[in-house]
């Protein structure tokens, strides 16, 4: 106990070290200047009715050095542009100095939607304690690279414009702390203006005029900005579901249900669906959920079955059902599959994994008691009577951490990028679980790769990756060709190189911008394009040049860039892939840009892609038209890989391929 409480002691002594070095005022960012001198907008100040929520502006002479306030690591840097406090955009990361980024951005495309000076860097800075400090309106040469350590007081630019409203040379700076807004007056130690947010109110009922509005504005927005629509959507479809809509809301309509009946299935598989089309509002508080099903549903290999029964009930496990209350499988099947959301086109492995637990799709509310009756396929019956929430019922199969599938899905959330390790003498492992990985932590793995030369075989893991930065796939795949990637046929689309109206109701667009004014029109295509005359092609990296054969795992999870990364390995013919179809598509996805849309009355926010980004235009029996990146070496679905198996199937099929 003496040595516990000791060590307790030595704990607590620590953490007020900590705690004190981390309230200790910071540096004032102006070299030179006096603190809380020049500060031109405060947190919760407006200019011409723009209220800016949480930064501080602050005048200076251009080209004055803006110094780092504290120590930290540089979590990301990037060029770009602010029309309003509150709207943001980028036109380029992470290029080694502001100015190199400055010049590389004007080499492609010298047009902005606002004047160049306001062209200008910005710097996430990682603090200690959760916290991260943003500085903006930043030029200059000073070289950098993420997650590289700096100190207080190095300097991390010079001043020039951070937001089109001010007129004279200034920089801005915010602190946030666990992803939310903090006071960064306090932080520099001025007597403080800052309020923390309130969260907004929602209505708990549209009146009918209030949801016209807010669907005339969904339907606008999604037609207008989405790029893909052709690709996904029938005019059929499209004025069936709208008419429903109007059907819908004729006597007006609770929140909930115009979040759920409305804005929730426009972007399912009934509407628009994909991996990049989202809703940013949470979803409103369903009915408590107080009884659960004594048998859970799953659908694989296209039949709806018994996933998981009562223990003592295990004869009707894995059962294939007719009916359930006299609705048939087959209609159940397509009513689920219709609430799907976030896949691309004609994706099936998304969808697989969404299957494999779908209570709540089938049944919806578990707010009463019920009685289900299930008929099987082989003309027996079970009556599902649902017992309390809170009941110690055990099911069986127990979905437990021992499940391979599990046990990968807990590897994939730890808070690291990736990691390596040897997993025998002749293979090594890469797992990413995102492309987010900073130059030092690249740095990391060319070092690694250098050290595993000799190593013949090496699997890549991007299952359950949710994407990232292409600098970080383009920087990766340098480390595993020896010659310059092949050349694809690249392009990207929008749907209008002037003005959207939508942007009317965005976040982070003005109403009068055109952030595609370089695009062109094609003769006979529908929308505007473009096209570098400059082929992008990736060059070998000479920090590392890993030869040895190379297996990528793959799922319906690997999205965006982990769709991406494993697409190149694959055409310039340095791996195979095993697992299943990507979860983003092969050919192209809509991204790169965004519109933050907010519906005027019900405050439902909701992000549309506006650039349909083609990756590759080649379609063959290798690369179909509509599907994600599909496997070399497929493991199909199966009940036993998502319930059973302690075994992780698809890393199995890899080590067996490489041998």
């Amino acid at each position: 106990m003496k040595h516990f409480m000791m060590l307790c002691m030595t704990l607590a002594a620590l953490f007020t070290l900590t705690v004190q070095h981390s309230n200790a005022q910071a540096l004032w960012p102006i070299a030179g200047a006096k603190p809380g001198s020049s500060i031109l907008v405060k947190p919760q100040q407006s200019i011409d009715g723009n209220v800016n929520p949480a930064d501080l502006y602050i005048a200076a002479p251009e080209g004055t050095p803006v110094l780092c306030p504290e120590d930290g690591t540089i979590q990301h840097f990037s060029l770009g542009w602010k029309t309003l406090f509150t709207r943001a955009s980028s036109c380029g990361s992470n290029g080694g100095s502001f100015n190199k980024m400055m010049k590389e951005a004007t080499e492609e495309d010298d047009s902005f939607p606002v004047p160049v000076n306001y062209v200008s860097g910005s710097i996430s800075i990682k603090l200690s304690g959760n916290r991260e400090l943003n500085l903006t309106g930043l030029m200059g040469d000073v070289p950098m690279k993420t997650g590289q350590t700096i100190h207080r007081g190095d300097t991390l630019g010079y001043v020039t414009y951070a937001v089109v409203l001010l007129e004279s040379p200034h920089m801005g700076i915010s602190l946030s702390t666990n992803g939310k807004k903090d006071d960064v007056m306090k932080y520099l130690g001025l007597e403080s203006t800052f309020v923390p947010g309130k969260k907004m109110e929602k209505p708990t009922h549209l009146t009918q005029v209030q949801a016209q509005e807010d669907i005339l504005v969904l339907k606008q927005a999604l037609e207008e900005l989405y790029p893909s629509m052709d690709e996904i959507v029938t005019p059929v479809q499209w004025n069936a579901f709208w008419k429903d809509a109007e059907e819908r809301i004729k006597a007006g309509m609770s929140y909930t249900d115009f979040y759920n009946q409305i804005a929730k299935r426009s972007v399912s598989a009934e509407l628009v669906h994909d991996t990049h089309v989202s809703i940013q509002t949470e979803a409103p508080d369903e009915a408590e959920r107080l009884y659960k099903s004594t048998m859970h549903l799953g659908i694989v290999n296209d039949e709806l079955i018994a996933a998981q029964v009562l223990l003592g009930k295990e004869t009707y496990l894995k059962k294939a059902i007719a009916e359930i209350d006299g609705e048939k499988a087959e209609a159940i099947i397509a009513r689920v599959r219709i609430q799907h959301t976030e896949y691309d086109v004609d994706n099936k492995s998304v969808c697989f994994e969404k299957e494999q637990s779908i209570d709540q799709l089938v049944y919806g509310d578990f707010s009463k008691p019920r009685e289900v009756k299930i008929v099987f396929k082989d003309g027996s019956t079970y009556t599902d009577k649902w017992i309390s929430r809170d009941s110690n019922n055990k099911y069986t199969p127990i979905i437990g951490a021992e499940v391979g599938r599990i046990k990968l899905a807990f590897d994939r959330v730890k808070p690291v990028n990736y990691f390596m390790k040897k997993l025998n003498e002749k293979t090594g492992l890469l797992s990413i679980t995102r492309f987010r990985m900073s130059q030092v932590e690249l740095d990391q793995i060319a070092k690694t790769l250098r050290e595993w030369e000799n190593v013949p075989n090496l699997i890549i893991d991007c299952r359950m990756n949710p994407g990232g930065d292409v600098e970080v796939v383009d920087t990766l795949l340098s480390y595993f060709i020896q010659q310059p990637s092949v050349a694809l046929h690249q392009y990207s689309k929008v749907n209008s190189n002037s003005t959207y109206k939508s942007f009317g109701h965005a976040l982070n667009y003005a109403p009068d911008m055109a952030p595609f004014s370089n695009y062109k029109p094609v003769e006979n295509k529908e929308g505007f394009y473009f096209e570098s005359n400059l082929t992008k092609v990736i060059r070998p990296s000479a920090k590392a040049s890993y030869k040895g054969k190379i297996a990528v795992l793959t799922n319906g999870s690997s999205i965006s860039a982990a769709t991406t990364f494993p697409a190149l390995l694959v055409k310039n013919n340095r791996a195979v892939t095993v697992g299943r179809e990507t979860g983003s598509a092969y050919h192209f996805m809509s991204a790169i840009k965004f519109a933050e849309i907010i519906l005027p009355n019900s405050q439902i926010q909701l992000r549309i892609p506006l650039v349909k980004d083609v990756f590759d235009d080649e379609v063959s029996e290798r690369f179909p038209y509509g599907r994600g990146l599909l496997p070399d070496y497929e493991v199909p679905d199966s009940f036993e890989e998502y319930y059973v198996s302690k075994e992780d199937l698809i890393l199995k099929k890899a080590l067996e391929v490489l041998q």
